[in-house]
């Protein structure tokens, strides 16, 4: 698998909008993984519109998300993992399809709310869009809770920590006393001291730095008693002073520290 050099930008994954989205996130995955693209296949328009049938989506006068219409026209069958696996979860049509027809099954009116679903797993486990907003819709769980800001920016992270997490250290932080009132200006100077990049696709729930072949990424930054991440690089060392600057400068004790490998394939 390739590794980073932040010095070429070319390999930095590019902003832009939904014209060149996919064209975006598979320049970004092929520089790590070649065979992605060959590995991806797309939905039907059949099952596009079968989808919008089975979740009465017309029903919020709503424009169907163009980053999902665009993500189901290049891999709405197979995504190649980018979500399913990262996510360990459902994201091809046919099978979301077949949770909307379950739900009806069960529940007399199961989409009574504005949401559209495009991951599930085995532990009931989902995330949808919230179409509650007129502009970009944000991603929820079945909890209400903000996962990701937008698709797009869920796309990159899910794409940051599937392809480009190489030789990772996984960590879990849990709140020892009091923890730090603001993480993000804590993490922010973390980002500085390092001499590291915010990526573009970090939002409030997700923050992910990168410097010349190292890199970190937290998930869950507003849970009140734990957060995790993973620190990833090539030079041992700076990981593991990473590792306990994290510790330190946000107030958490750090788990997992001495037993990497055994964390690593639950990033």
């Amino acid at each position: 698998m390739a590794t980073r050099n932040l010095t070429d930008k070319t390999q930095f994954p590019r902003q832009g909008n939904n014209e060149d989205l996919f064209q975006r996130l598979s320049e970004y995955i092929s520089f790590f993984d070649k065979s992605w693209v060959n590995r991806i296949k797309p939905a039907s328009q059949e099952s596009i519109e079968r989808l919008k049938q089975v979740s009465e989506f017309d029903k919020w006068n709503k424009e169907f998300p163009k980053e999902y219409q665009i993500f189901l026209e290049h891999m709405g069958d197979d995504d190649g993992g980018l979500l399913s696996e990262t996510l360990m979860g459902k994201t091809a049509i046919e099978k979301i399809i077949e949770t909307c027809e379950d739900e009806k099954e069960v529940d007399l009116d199961p989409f009574s709310s504005p949401y559209l679903l495009f991951f599930n797993d085995y532990l009931a486990r989902e995330l949808s869009f919230d179409l509650n907003k007129d502009t970009k819709y944000s991603i929820v769980n079945q909890s209400l809770k903000v996962e990701a800001e937008t698709f797009e920016k869920l796309l990159f992270q899910c794409a940051f920590r599937r392809f480009e997490l190489y030789d990772n250290w996984v960590f879990a932080f849990q709140n020892q006393n009091e923890r730090k009132p603001n993480l993000f200006c804590a993490i922010d100077g973390i980002t500085k001291k390092y001499n590291m990049q915010k990526a573009w696709f970090s939002d409030e729930q997700n923050y992910i730095a990168l410097g010349e072949n190292y890199g970190f990424c937290i998930i869950n930054i507003d849970a009140k008693e734990s957060i995790t991440g993973s620190v990833t690089g090539n030079n041992q060392e700076i990981v593991n002073e990473l590792c306990n600057t994290f510790s330190t400068e946000l107030n958490f004790k750090l788990n997992y520290k001495d037993k990497p490998n055994y964390y690593r394939s639950y990033v």
